[in-house]
């Protein structure tokens, strides 16, 4: 922070405005990667590297790109904080949407779950993600049909409450119908 003070003093006020908000810009991205960077380190602890998802979480949109880049980790532990982190953020997460799409198929069943329940989350700007979770819909797991479902109801897609309903009617006890 110490060299934007300097080149305002040294630009003079004119151009200050135009240099702090670049220079805020570089410390909120400085500060997403400082705390992607915990995220990612299992030395840390499970305590910190949820307080580091939270503080991402805050960032509102502003996390999204750090998150973004760990649903392409291996460390499914890490792919799954990204996953809920962006849930939480919800709309303003939409950046994240194409690196959540390949998410709908993994291997794990809880980071297919919780990429499809972010995609619910963000909302209509996730609708490049409806033909995914179409497909998930045939998925061999009832959560994640279930899941999926709703998440077309929450980006908006045409008949996605019909498919809901015909779900729970082929799927579900008459209690969980309603």
């Amino acid at each position: 922070m110490s060299i934007c003070r300097v080149s305002v003093v040294l630009r003079g006020w004119g151009a200050a405005a135009v240099l702090l908000t670049a220079c805020s810009a570089l410390s909120t991205q400085g500060k997403a990667e400082r705390l992607a960077a915990q995220m990612r380190d299992r030395s840390l602890g499970l305590d910190a590297q949820s307080r580091a998802a939270t503080q991402l979480v805050r960032m509102g949109g502003k996390g999204v790109g750090a998150l973004a880049q760990m649903l392409g980790e291996d460390d499914t532990d890490l792919v799954e904080f990204a996953c809920i982190a962006l849930a939480r953020i919800g709309p303003k997460a939409s950046d994240a949407v194409p690196a959540l799409i390949p998410l709908v198929k993994h291997d794990h069943l809880r980071v297919r779950a919780l990429a499809i329940r972010a995609l619910g989350m963000i909302g209509p700007a996730a609708r490049d993600a409806s033909p995914a979770l179409l497909e998930a819909l045939d998925d061999p797991e009832p959560g994640i049909r279930s899941s999926a479902a709703n998440a077309l109801v929450g980006i908006g897609y045409a008949d996605a409450e019909r498919i809901r309903d015909l779900l729970a009617e082929h799927e579900g006890p008459p209690e969980a119908r309603q």
